[in-house]
């Protein structure tokens, strides 16, 4: 969320209130039986930590086969002192 924050103050956009991050693992066509299944075997939640240390921003006007990728941004390494 700060990040989204942060990028929509330095292109000067207006707040958007409606944004959740979020992390998408699989694009398709899929049948609804396959997502059901899907869901049983892993769940419908995952509790994960990770560190990021990178942040791709993507346009994703139009359909997933028209997305592209606009950079990728690195963070600053902070030490863990």
């Amino acid at each position: 969320m700060r990040a989204h924050t942060v990028a929509r103050h330095i292109f000067d956009l207006k707040e958007y209130t409606d944004y959740m991050p979020h992390l998408s693992l699989l694009y398709g066509d899929i049948a609804e039986s396959a997502k059901h299944k899907i869901i049983r075997d892993i769940g419908s939640e995952l509790y994960l930590s990770f560190k990021v240390d990178s942040i791709h921003l993507i346009s994703t006007d139009g359909a997933p086969d028209d997305w592209y990728s606009i950079g990728k941004f690195h963070f600053k390494q902070v030490r863990d002192d």
